[in-house]
């Protein structure tokens, strides 16, 4: 996952080899208004997920030629800053977005009909959030100016529901590690497992 700033999405060749290169270089770019805002980036399979005030879902089974299949507005999904596609417990493909006050949790297994299954929203708790990861009926958010890593219970995707919370200093980002075992944050010149 990584930022994405402009309003271009650019798939790069990085010596796959379907496509050998030495080095980088642009194999396709992708224009529409909604990536202008667009603060988060992550595939699943051949679909790119782009966040920012919205989810924009794009097939880029042809690298060369990728296209925009959806893209799904809403007010939970304003200002998000992360994103984190899965495989839910059922088998079924998700997205958690870290939004501006809110997890949102998407269905993607149909990219082309993108629909939001539920969110939970605290202006208090998440007004912050810098990183989201799942874990099999888990979510974690980093949030930066509390100093926190959230844990949220998402086996009822319907209603994410908070179970609890530790302080860490300085937090501003979150990973899984060691076959998703154990949670790594990282912030100002202090990473912790």
């Amino acid at each position: 996952m990584s930022a994405v700033s402009v309003t271009t999405l650019f798939l790069l060749v990085i010596g796959l080899p379907r496509y050998a290169q030495s080095e980088l270089s642009i194999l396709a770019e992708l224009s529409y208004p909604a990536f202008s805002r667009a603060t988060a980036i992550d595939a699943q399979d051949d679909i790119v997920f782009i966040a920012g005030a919205g989810i924009a879902a794009v097939d880029a089974r042809e690298p060369r030629n990728p296209r925009l299949l959806n893209y799904l507005q809403d007010e939970k999904l304003f200002r998000c800053t992360d994103i984190f596609s899965y495989v839910n417990s059922w088998g079924s493909k998700r997205l958690a977005a870290a939004c501006s006050e809110s997890l949102v949790l998407v269905d993607v297994e149909r990219p082309a009909a993108l629909n939001i299954l539920g969110s939970i929203t605290s202006p208090d708790l998440l007004r912050a959030s810098v990183g989201v990861v799942v874990r099999d009926k888990l979510a974690f958010i980093a949030i930066s100016d509390l100093n926190y890593i959230i844990s949220f219970d998402i086996s009822i995707e319907t209603r994410p529901s908070l179970l609890s919370f530790v302080r860490l200093s300085a937090v501003a980002s979150v990973a899984l590690y060691g076959d998703n075992a154990i949670l790594v944050t990282s912030g100002g010149r202090v990473n912790r497992l």
